[in-house]
């Protein structure tokens, strides 16, 4: 049986792999960019070379993927346990409900989620009335995604959800995706708004 991973190493290398995946927007990479860079991670001896001690060399490839990168994107949004290992990261939900809505909107404590990213938001100077909505957010590859979880949420409030498509860097919505994005949600009921993030050194 193969030694566990010493704790010292693991965290070394997980951090290392992150820096880099900021550094080459991972984001924004092809599938097949991805792929090269995970035979890039292999052969380096700093990462591949390490983790060879430890796991079956045909695993190594294996463990980057479905281990720690899996959990990347879902680092820099501050959720989970690898979000200690990134280098940058996202505005939270707090800010991105203010940046959205309105310095006066806020999320409503203990309903942040995630898959998607999600929580109820109410207006705080709104006095008695009820304005609390659902809001998730993502990219536009996951816009089905988001359409999904806003109708499984409108169904059972009686404010119009939101969901709100992000973009970073160098990504833009054109103009036929948003028009067909805010037909749907027209259809729908659903509010759709944009935002453009950026990441922030931890």
């Amino acid at each position: 049986m193969a030694p566990r991973i010493p704790d010292n190493v693991r965290d070394e290398i997980i951090t290392s792999l992150y820096r880099q995946a900021a550094d080459i927007d991972w984001h924004l990479l092809s599938q097949g960019d991805k792929a090269r860079w995970y035979t890039t991670w292999v052969d380096a001896p700093e990462i591949g070379g390490r983790l060879k001690q430890f796991l079956d060399p045909a695993k190594v490839r294996v463990w980057i993927k479905d281990v720690p990168m899996k959990e990347f994107a879902r680092a820099e949004e501050g959720v989970g346990p690898y979000a200690r290992y990134v280098t940058q990261r996202f505005d939270g939900a707090e800010e991105i409900v203010k940046r959205t809505l309105g310095k006066s909107w806020t999320v409503v404590p203990g309903t942040a989620g995630i898959k998607p990213q999600h929580c109820l938001v109410i207006d705080t100077e709104a006095g008695a009335e009820d304005t609390t909505r659902y809001m998730c957010w993502g990219n536009q590859k996951s816009f089905s995604t988001l359409v999904w979880a806003a109708l499984q949420r409108a169904i059972a409030m009686r404010n119009k959800p939101l969901t709100v498509v992000v973009t970073r860097d160098s990504e833009t919505v054109s103009s036929v995706d948003q028009l067909d994005f805010e037909k749907i949600g027209t259809r729908c009921g659903i509010e759709v708004r944009y935002l453009r993030r950026e990441v922030k050194e931890v």
